[in-house]
């Protein structure tokens, strides 16, 4: 396509916001269809703008049209794309193979997960997704105690016994654990993603904004998973998930905004062990008060 507009949603776009397979795209140019190929780890050119050998006008690659490489098919030209972030068709079932197939990569390919997400793609559509994993793995793991305080314990609705206000007072208390639910899947990432950035910035050059270290974040909140057991989830074996969610995390902050793995890793990392020296430190002092 000549034109940089997707015709179906009206989105703006450029080849630079995209990785491709090194050497399976031919860039073409704008004037005189002289073919060039991406050789680049990302797949582009490089450098990316220059004077065409046919016809000697300077050109970039954002205004070149892009083919296959002959022999390659177009599904052969990238990384594996992000589901999430696919145009899909509307319904539950769709939507929930997104997201279920998104899980998946976070736990077993989080590098090519990050690689196939646009880093032009949607900061909100990201937050969303990791909402969205993390509510449900923490209603998961906690459902089996809230049924039991609610319906099971005395007194409970389950009981045959409550009162209109007993039911009032339970389903208000109900509502307000679902709404710490929500703040604990939505707040820590929003503020944990921030310390990366910070990081990043405080230790070197960063080629991405904050939308980029957002992202990473956030599609790897799947690797969380096993937050999801039953009543063991939130307070054993989620201790496992965390640190498992704090590796992945830091392979796609690596890959996601190119950075050295050493400079990741202590982004990653650094938030959540001052925070745990912080809660210790609370600890102490309070025991001696």
């Amino acid at each position: 396509m000549a034109a940089r507009i997707c015709p179906e949603c009206g989105t703006p776009f450029a080849p630079s916001g995209y990785e491709f397979v090194a050497n399976s795209v031919r860039f073409l140019c704008p004037h005189c269809n002289q073919a060039y190929y991406g050789t680049s780890p990302l797949g582009h050119l490089v450098p990316d703008r220059f004077d065409c050998v046919r016809c000697s006008r300077n050109i970039s690659m954002d205004e070149m049209k892009l083919l296959p490489t002959e022999g390659v098919r177009e599904e052969q030209t990238t990384s594996i794309a992000n589901p999430w972030t696919e145009p899909r068709s509307p319904g539950i079932r769709p939507f929930a193979v997104a997201w279920v197939r998104t899980i998946g990569l976070g736990l077993t390919r989080p590098a090519d997960l990050i690689r196939g997400t646009p880093p032009a793609s949607s900061a909100g559509r990201a937050v969303l997704f990791s909402a969205l994993t993390n509510l449900t793995y923490v209603l998961i793991s906690a459902s089996p105690i809230v049924l039991m305080v609610g319906f099971v314990a005395p007194g409970g609705l389950g009981a045959g016994v409550a009162t209109p206000r007993a039911a009032l007072a339970m389903l208000t208390s109900i509502g307000m654990w679902l709404g710490g639910a929500v703040l604990f899947s939505l707040v820590p990432v929003l503020v944990w993603s921030l310390c990366i950035h910070g990081m990043l910035m405080l230790t070197g050059p960063v080629e991405f904004p904050l939308r980029r270290t957002l992202q990473s974040v956030c599609y790897s909140s799947g690797a969380n998973v096993l937050m999801a057991i039953p009543c063991f989830g939130l307070y054993l074996v989620g201790w496992a998930g965390w640190a498992w969610w704090i590796a992945v995390a830091a392979i796609m902050v690596c890959v996601g905004m190119r950075v050295a793995g050493w400079r990741a890793a202590l982004a990653v990392i650094a938030p959540p062990i001052a925070l745990l020296l912080l809660g210790i430190g609370a600890v102490v002092v309070a025991s001696y008060l």
